[in-house]
């Protein structure tokens, strides 16, 4: 739904996150994760990570406690042969981090910690718009 590396993360994942005429889009998915306060949208397919703030209609409030909105990670690089997206875009203000260990096979950086972060959420429930 949010993405910052390439074309995907225009067009393609403004209709997952609001919907459009495609069949398989006909719904988008942002109104209803805040609709039932849902704390963490963990999403793959984009072959890197990226973890966004709470994020809602694309804005944040950079927020680790009590994030407002839905806090969205992308962790799609599981070691596809496909090798890792590098970004193309500058990162926006929603992105965030929290922790992401590398899985990469090279003995040298297998098992590192490359990014770490607490979100505390208090009073989980339905988000207000």
């Amino acid at each position: 739904m949010y993405c910052s590396c390439d074309g995907d993360c225009t067009f393609p994942a403004h209709l997952v996150r609001s919907g459009g005429n495609a069949l398989h889009r006909k719904y988008g998915l942002e109104k209803l994760l805040n609709k039932y306060g849902a704390d963490f949208y963990i999403a793959g397919h984009e072959h890197n990570y990226e973890l966004m703030y709470d994020v809602y209609e694309s804005k944040t409030t950079k927020s680790t406690v009590n994030p407002p909105h839905t806090v969205h990670i992308v962790t799609g690089d599981a070691g596809g042969p496909e090798e890792h997206e590098p970004f193309k875009f500058p990162s926006p203000d929603r992105t965030a981090h929290w922790e992401q260990v590398e899985t990469d096979t090279d003995d040298n950086i297998q098992g590192v910690v490359i990014d770490d972060v607490w979100f505390v959420q208090e009073n989980h429930g339905p988000f207000e718009v």
